[in-house]
């Protein structure tokens, strides 16, 4: 019996990774959450000053001349939604990760699905499938109404 090659032992470890690639999503199931409904209350952004960013010229000027450099300013934005459940009032504050990406914010008064899971709150339109992530900052509990009488 012949001794595999390296050439062979590449493509079978190829092959294997890439079956299992392919397989893991077909075998995960949906995460089960515990959906409540409330309505966004309030949405707020922001742009911080997140410091600066110093770029210097590529090597090849002489060292006895100044090394020309630009200053870029870094701004973060923050975002804000509040949102009223039947027995809380949940506050997010999201920041996308990479330049390119962008927040999602839904509408004032829209009708949305919630699940709280430690302090990550996961959101959806009602009925809809694709959900977003964020992260819980504050929660604040309803008090129960009580009735008040007023003597005259």
């Amino acid at each position: 019996m012949k001794p595999w090659t390296k050439a062979a032992v590449h493509a079978a470890a190829f092959g294997l990774t890439l079956a299992l690639v392919l397989l893991c999503p077909l075998t995960a199931k949906e995460k089960v959450r515990d959906w409540k409904r409330g309505i966004v209350k309030d949405t707020h952004s922001e742009i911080v000053y997140a410091g600066s960013t110093i770029h210097k010229y590529p090597e090849g000027y002489p060292e006895s001349s100044s090394m020309p450099t630009t200053t870029t300013a870094r701004y973060r934005g923050y975002y804000t939604v509040v949102i009223e459940g039947e027995d809380r009032i949940l506050v997010t504050v999201q920041s996308p990760r990479w330049v390119w990406s962008r927040a999602t914010v839904p509408d004032v008064n829209q009708e949305i699905e919630y699940a709280v899971e430690e302090r990550t709150l996961y959101f959806r339109a009602m009925n809809g499938t694709k959900e977003y992530k964020t992260r819980v900052s504050k929660i604040v509990r309803k008090m129960p109404q009580s009735k008040v009488e007023i003597s005259r």
